[in-house]
């Protein structure tokens, strides 16, 4: 997936999502956050730390805007987001 693409992606989706309720969210943006998360663990066998840390960012916006930034989740992406492995 080009750069272009993720970004156009990453900004039609976190616009998407703030329509968003946690009750309900929508099966396109968690199916999306996890392809995102996917991408970034195969990024980092391939030592792309950039590109890591900008999908795991994406990821942890998504999670935080559909369930909340203390959902499981959201959590996840944050604690891979700062972990030694991706330089912060």
């Amino acid at each position: 997936m080009s750069s272009e693409m993720e970004s156009h992606l990453n900004r039609e989706t976190i616009n998407e999502c703030q329509l968003c309720t946690v009750s309900e969210p929508p099966r396109a943006f968690l199916d999306v956050a996890a392809t995102k998360y996917n991408i970034a663990s195969l990024k980092e066998t391939q030592e792309d730390l950039e590109g890591v840390r900008r999908l795991l960012l994406e990821c942890e916006q998504i999670y935080a805007k559909v369930f909340g930034a203390d959902h499981e989740e959201t959590l996840d992406a944050a604690t891979h987001l700062s972990s030694k492995h991706c330089g912060k």
